[in-house]
């Protein structure tokens, strides 16, 4: 695989995560050389592996040294980015145990960023 670019790498990213398929997203996390890098959406790997509830794969990308309390530059109704955190929260049916992974390295959330999840949370 052949990518040209950041933004080519984290689209290819979403498309394997997506798709659970941990040991592709892993491959391209090592050979793009991705950590921090944000997509069109303003979404990181980790961002969007925490979405998914990817426990196994945001373990991976945090081992990796991933920031798991980047925000993104996309700012939403709180005024603050979305973090991987945030993101897994108000996806909370699916990426519970993201959610409790990421509190217990440290991930925080605002009390307004708690009841705007709240609001938004399937």
């Amino acid at each position: 695989i052949v990518f040209s670019g950041i933004k080519e790498i984290l689209d290819a990213f979403s498309k394997v995560v997506s798709r659970q398929d941990t040991s592709m997203a892993e491959f391209i996390v090592i050979n793009g050389k991705i950590k921090d890098q944000e997509d069109a959406n303003g979404k990181t790997a980790l961002m969007l592996a925490a979405e998914c509830g990817n426990l196994g794969l945001v373990k991976f990308l945090v081992s990796r040294g991933v920031n798991s309390q980047y925000r993104s530059s996309n700012r939403g109704p709180s005024g603050i980015g979305d973090c991987a955190l945030s993101l897994a929260y108000k996806n909370k049916l699916l990426a519970g145990p993201v959610v409790e992974y990421l509190i217990s390295e440290g991930a925080e959330l605002s009390n307004s960023e708690l009841m705007i999840c709240n609001l938004h949370s399937t």
